[in-house]
């Protein structure tokens, strides 16, 4: 007791021992996740203490309280220990500020200064306005194409977003093709497996001239599909622009023009319409798989009115197990000023509208002509009025020659005395009367071994 009561009975030398005073002083993190703490611990009375605490990536320190009062703002807190304390460091999860904007002829959803907290996502939407679309979507100063929404993910820096819109006179991207009408195989597909080029800008939903089951159009015939646009309302005397992204891939075969794809616009007045005018075309001679976008520069005239038609043609039913032609994105919208609206750019790929010749070409089957007697010549690529066809030696003598109407020649292997020809290597001429025109066929060998 530190108040000691005795009886004086003899001399006697007392010791009063003292202890200086320990101190617990305990630390703790609030969120847990927040940071760590030290500092913590036992102390004697008047000892100097201090506390730090240290934030986790993502977090930032607030304060330090006690019983829920702030008793220091600094990470870093000293004080003298007088007593027992139960001291908390409080952190707060960053946020981040995402800064979205629209030009005009859109808007851009939610705008402004978003707060996002650190690690957090934030998807945009963008709209274009009744009659614009999305020109492209700026993701830090970067674009990232014309896309309606796009979202940040794992945030940890400040970001910008921003949407830019055009004016335009018609979009189709091909989510919702009401309106267009489609013949042959044209379908709308989502499968962008089908391509491989380098650059591909298919998205969404898109247009598609191939079997719905399968990336081919290979239907064992010929196959012909137009799929044309709605009627497209314009103003006389405007200067428009035409703009689709593409991706194709059919057979390659130069000699002729075959697996044919062409794009053509019409303009009407609000009685009549004008004729169909061909503005881009390729076929089996520039065969390689290709993807890109094509823009076509025209005036309006005296018109109010226009439409679009994609075209694809095999010309016959061979080699056509291929991909086919796939169209997104058309925009029909004003002419940027200047010169350079009047130009035609065609990324290279050039016109190829095809001439009947082209087009047409003559087979015999079987050939070589084997434990037969009959071989049949058939006209591929067009409606023949007529079919003549000459066969020859190798020594060029005339060894036989016949016409018949229609598309189809049957021979039965006899020379011109109606004698049977010897087995062995013949050439022959064919001719094919189109539209009121022959047309000469290059010599095409034949084979006779029976």
């Amino acid at each position: 007791d530190a108040s000691y009561s005795f009886t004086a009975t003899g001399n006697r030398t007392l010791v009063a021992n003292f202890a200086l005073k320990q101190y617990t002083i305990t630390v703790s993190a609030n969120p847990a996740a927040g940071g760590t703490v030290t500092g913590g611990g036992t102390y004697a009375h008047g000892a100097t203490v201090t506390v730090t605490a240290q934030a986790n990536p993502g977090y930032d320190f607030l304060n330090w309280t006690e019983n829920g009062t702030v008793v220091s703002t600094d990470a870093s807190y000293s004080f003298t220990a007088t007593g027992n304390r139960t001291l908390v460091a409080n952190f707060a999860l960053k946020q981040y500020t995402i800064r979205a904007t629209a030009g005009p002829g859109g808007s851009i959803s939610p705008s402004g200064e978003v707060s996002v907290p650190y690690g957090g996502s934030q998807t945009f939407t963008i709209t274009p306005s009744t009659g614009y679309k999305i020109k492209d979507v700026l993701v830090d100063n970067v674009s990232v194409g014309a896309v309606t929404s796009y979202t940040f993910t794992n945030v940890t820096a400040n970001r910008t977003i921003h949407a830019e819109f055009e004016a335009v006179v018609f979009f189709e991207d091909f989510e919702d093709i009401t309106g267009w009408t489609r013949t042959g195989l044209w379908h709308i597909c989502d499968r962008t497996t089908c391509f491989t080029c380098t650059g591909l800008k298919l998205s969404g939903k898109y247009a598609h001239y191939a079997r719905t089951d399968r990336c081919s159009y290979d239907t064992g015939t010929r196959t012909f599909g137009i799929l044309t646009s709605p009627v497209i309302p314009v103003s006389t005397n405007t200067t428009l622009v035409i703009q689709f992204d593409f991706a194709r891939a059919v057979e390659f075969y130069t000699a002729r023009a075959r697996d044919l794809t062409y794009v053509q616009i019409r303009l009407g007045t609000t009685r009549s319409w004008g004729s169909w005018r061909t503005i881009w075309s390729c076929s089996s001679r520039n065969a390689l798989p290709e993807c890109g976008s094509f823009t076509y520069t025209f005036r309006t005239g005296s018109y109010v009115r226009m439409q679009i038609r994609f075209v694809f043609d095999s010309v016959d039913r061979f080699n056509n197990n291929f991909p086919g032609w796939a169209i997104d994105n058309v925009v029909v919208k004003p002419a940027p000023t200047g010169p350079a609206a009047l130009e035609v750019a065609d990324l290279g790929l050039g016109w190829e509208e095809p001439s009947a010749k082209d087009l047409v070409t003559v087979v015999n089957t079987p050939n070589p002509v084997r434990d037969v007697h009959t071989t049949t010549f058939t006209v591929l690529g067009a409606e023949a009025e007529a079919l003549r066809v000459e066969v020859y030696d190798l020594t060029g003598r005339l060894v036989w020659k016949s016409e018949t109407l229609g598309n189809e020649l049957v021979w039965h292997t006899e020379d011109l005395t109606g004698l049977p020809l010897a087995n062995g290597v013949y050439v022959y001429i064919a001719y094919v009367k189109v539209d009121g025109e022959w047309i000469k066929m290059e010599p095409q060998k034949l084979v006779i071994l029976r």
